[in-house]
């Protein structure tokens, strides 16, 4: 699909939906929905040559190829990837990284609504492409069935890909508050514990002997470093558990990360 038709789309996508995002992430969306014609990802395949297996780097299809269905599985697997990687960025403020990758995505989704027959036929794949840009443009005289048919297909699935996106972003959200809560209970048994240690090693040695105040302090020296290693191991576990970027598909070799 033409670079001017990826980007009407996609704001007219972004006008569907209910969510108002910053300037700096709208920029960075309509620098995205063209990026990957300029960089493009890679998946690792294997052939068959002389007797061995060899290893390379191919183009991921941006369409179908005569129908076949693993270009699909491909797109779909970086679609996902970068709905993803763009709701990370956005929850951590990176407005401007979360448009590019969310861009990416939609890139995929609006080029896999236009079939290539590849070879002889590709005209065919190029005639659509201009019949799409022009009834995106209102330069048709006449309604022509397949482009309507195409750009509305186009559009409802970029606005289901930003509903995803938004969908994303509002569950690392409450990730996001559950981790705060856990490490402010973990905060707070930290400062308790503490306390109880210091109470443990002043007050006892009154009530009993000199070798329970020895004891007591004994046990300050090796308790308490070791309580708070572990409250600080937990809220670091937690913290990447929860939020932590996405990885690249196995197989794949994405230009964003």
């Amino acid at each position: 699909m033409r670079w001017s038709c990826h980007r009407l789309i996609t704001l007219r996508a972004v006008e569907h939906v209910d969510m108002r995002f910053p300037t700096e992430f709208i920029e960075g969306l309509l620098q995205g929905c063209i990026e990957p014609d300029r960089a493009p990802d890679y998946k690792l395949v294997y052939r068959h040559k002389r007797g061995r297996v060899v290893r390379r780097r191919v183009p991921v299809q941006h369409h179908d190829v005569l129908g076949t269905q693993e270009d699909n599985i491909d797109r779909k697997i970086l679609v996902e990837y970068y709905i993803k990687l763009a709701a990370y960025y956005y929850v951590n403020s990176a407005y401007s990284k979360a448009g590019r990758a969310l861009g990416r995505a939609l890139h995929y989704v609006q080029d896999g609504v236009i079939p290539s027959l590849g070879g002889d036929y590709k005209f065919l794949h190029d005639d659509l492409e201009r019949l799409v840009e022009k009834y995106l443009e209102n330069k048709l005289n006449i309604d022509v069935v397949s482009a309507q048919r195409l750009a509305s297909k186009a559009l409802s699935e970029s606005i289901e890909t930003l509903s995803r996106f938004i969908n994303e972003i509002n569950m690392l959200m409450k990730r996001r508050e559950k981790i705060r809560h856990r490490s402010r209970m973990l905060k707070f048994m930290n400062v308790a514990g503490t306390v109880l240690s210091i109470v443990n090693m002043f007050l006892l040695p009154v009530m009993t002997s000199f070798y329970g105040a020895a004891s007591s302090l004994a046990s300050f020296i090796i308790t308490e470093p070791l309580f708070v290693g572990l409250a600080v191991f937990a809220r670091t576990l937690l913290k990447r558990a929860g939020l932590a970027k996405p990885s690249p598909p196995y197989g794949y070799y994405v230009a964003m990360r």
